[in-house]
């Protein structure tokens, strides 16, 4: 058997949590990408089918870790999430501002909130890499557009 350990009700609450974060960051990639990179504009029509390929990977990644999180965490991932700031009170603490950010539609602040805390996770699985480069593709292809929203609904995402 793994290195799996029997869990506290604290550690399965972590663990449902993260999958719960990951599982909304999957539409939330998608409605980002769709909403702030229309197919019609000039140079969205260049590049989204490169994202969308980008994102097929990406996404297949993180359906990937999701799975591996519902089996379970051993001993050892749970202390590498505790030490990127992604178990416990941690966090509980950045889901809560994450999922404030979404409600109000804050794009950027999702945004920053989405890198900070993939990047702090790809450190413990490495598949989440290409979600994150995924995030940074977007960003780059709307930092060339104009007119680009500031807000746009996603509080959908969370009910």
């Amino acid at each position: 058997m793994r290195d799996q350990i029997q869990e506290t009700p604290d550690e399965r609450e972590s663990r449902l949590l993260l999958i719960n974060f990951l599982t909304v960051t999957d539409p939330l990639l998608e409605r980002l990408l769709d909403s702030l990179i229309p197919h019609a504009h000039n140079v969205a029509h260049r590049a989204r089918p490169r994202l969308d390929q980008i994102w097929r990977s990406a996404r297949a990644d993180l359906k990937r870790v999701i799975e591996s999180i519902r089996i379970g965490l051993s001993h050892s991932r749970q202390k590498a999430l505790n030490q990127v700031g992604m178990f416990g009170e941690a966090l509980a603490a950045k889901w809560e501002l994450l999922s404030f950010d979404i409600k109000e539609g804050a794009v950027k602040r999702v945004l920053k909130r989405l890198n900070s805390m993939l990047s702090s996770l790809s450190k413990v699985f490495p598949l989440l890499h290409t979600v994150t480069e995924f995030k940074d593709h977007v960003e780059a292809t709307v930092e060339g557009l104009r007119d680009t929203p500031e807000f746009i609904t996603l509080k959908d995402l969370l009910e």
